[in-house]
């Protein structure tokens, strides 16, 4: 079984730095905000001030950045992330945490979507993509294992060196890969077009969802640590929890590949509830709280968290990529903020009773198991695979003539690998040109013959002088090419 898809090291190298980038963003929501909010003795629920910059964020890209140097553009709002990490470390006044919270929200929403976009030339062929993003779950878990053994609440400044040399790496990475991550120009997007479709509710119903359990579980986490009178010990829960998605973020990435996206989702929000059914057990645990626990919660994560992710940016997959994941994560930011004002609610309750907590998170569960059901599988199934569609986007088409992606598998149709429809220039992969001429024998775009040496298999509702057009058009250009 091949475990990757063959990567160039030039893709590799263009890997990581948005990579690297999502990595700031998950440390930062995993432990710089909390150590920022211990240090200065604040109440947790002030991290919604990160979810109203996240929002802030993504409507200025949206709205405003589009049309800047996306490179450029990108190095400097990353910088000024890093900067209000920084501050957030070093700054102990207690005024400023809000405003860092904020700004941090902010630069991160204001650039998401563009290092997806650049990570998406990677994530071309379905069947691999869980396995590439396992592959950056263990990045992030390395990252998280760092911080946590050089304790960055009590040694601030190791880590103020830490992301500085981050984000100078980050920086010559993405200047490095930006011929190599040059996109076409995107047409125009209309977001309320988008909103008022109804196929798309799904889609914006389960972002909301991913978001609310991507926040509610660890929040509530932390909530269960800080009354348990065990924050000292943050840096071995988070240790624990960072080894936990080290394990099994690979593994995981293979089983979504194999078992689909939403089925590995719902395992990974059964697992979280299972984590809390085991915790309302024994609060008063230590040993479960700070080793068993963080083990079971670091799988449910591996599963949920990355794979939602994972989905979110394979339905936003085409030409206005970058625009349809930060609508996306526009609409989960409603459900993160759900996700602090839920536990914060039901706090008086579930610290005395955790399992008033599960059965909320189990009522949640189900009606998340309805939403993700009428969300689209990513995954292609064999069977479906090769069925043509009604009509192939020109932007689309453009946009994988350019990066030399396969039309139908959405693999690299490079080199000898690649078949070029003589016609309209269309792209596919050697395997799926021989799959489809055994099957209709036409190109997707233009009906013309892929197989000169096979017949055409007429669709339902094609008709046979669009056929005899095309049959024309294929003499007129091989009488051109006789000598």
């Amino acid at each position: 079984m091949k475990l990757l898809p063959k990567l160039t090291f030039r893709a590799l190298i263009s890997l990581l730095g948005p990579t690297l980038f999502v990595t700031f963003t998950m440390q930062f929501h995993f432990i710089l905000e909390f150590v920022a909010l211990i240090k200065t003795r604040l109440p947790f629920y002030l991290v919604i001030f990160h979810y109203f910059g996240l929002f802030v964020g993504c409507s200025f890209l949206l709205k405003i950045a589009l049309r800047w140097n996306a490179t450029l553009y990108l190095a400097i709002m990353v910088g000024l992330m890093i900067g209000f990490f920084i501050g957030l470390l070093v700054i102990s006044i207690p005024w400023f945490v809000p405003l860092g919270l904020f700004g941090a929200g902010f630069t991160i929403g204001a650039t998401l979507g563009i290092s997806i976009n650049k990570i998406s030339p990677m994530l071309g062929e379905h069947k691999f993509n869980g396995r590439l993003i396992g592959l950056g779950s263990i990045f992030l878990a390395f990252f998280l294992i760092i911080e946590g053994l050089i304790d960055i609440y009590s040694n601030p400044w190791i880590a103020v060196i830490l992301l500085s040399a981050s984000y100078l790496l980050f920086v010559i990475l993405v200047f490095y890969s930006k011929k190599y991550h040059e996109h076409p120009p995107r047409p125009r997007f209309k977001i309320k077009s988008y909103i008022s479709m109804r196929e798309h509710l799904p889609g914006l119903s389960f972002a909301f969802i991913w978001g609310f359990f991507f926040i509610n579980t660890y929040y509530s986490t932390m909530l269960f640590l800080e009354s348990s009178e065990v924050l000292e010990s943050l840096n071995t829960f988070i240790i624990i929890f960072a080894l936990s998605i080290l394990v099994f973020g690979f593994p995981c990435g293979l089983l979504t590949d194999k078992i689909g996206r939403k089925f590995t989702i719902l395992l990974g929000m059964t697992i979280q509830a299972l984590a809390f059914i085991l915790l309302s057990f024994s609060t008063q645990n230590e040993f479960i709280l700070l080793f068993i626990f963080p083990i079971v919660i670091g799988m449910g994560f591996s599963l949920t968290l990355m794979y939602g992710l994972l989905i979110m940016i394979e339905t936003s997959q085409g030409s206005n990529l970058l625009e349809h994941f930060t609508l996306l994560y526009i609409f989960a930011i409603p459900g993160e903020i759900c996700g602090v004002i839920l536990p914060e609610l039901l706090k008086p309750y579930f610290l005395n009773e955790p399992g008033i907590l599960t059965i909320a998170l189990l009522f949640i569960f189900i009606l998340t198991t309805i939403i993700v059901f009428k969300v689209k599988e990513t995954l292609p199934i064999k069977s479906e695979l090769y069925i043509k569609p009604e009509s192939v986007n020109e932007d689309d088409l453009t946009l994988f003539k350019e990066r030399r992606i396969c039309l139908v598998c959405k693999g690299n149709a490079t080199g000898f690998n690649a078949y070029v429809c003589p016609e309209c220039g269309a792209l596919y992969c050697l395997k799926c040109a021989k799959v489809l001429s055994n099957i209709e024998n036409m190109c997707w775009v233009c009906n013309f013959i892929i197989d000169d040496n096979k017949p055409i298999v007429l669709e339902d509702n094609m008709l046979e002088n669009e056929v005899d057009e095309d049959m024309k058009k294929k003499s007129k250009k091989n009488k051109k090419l006789k000598p």
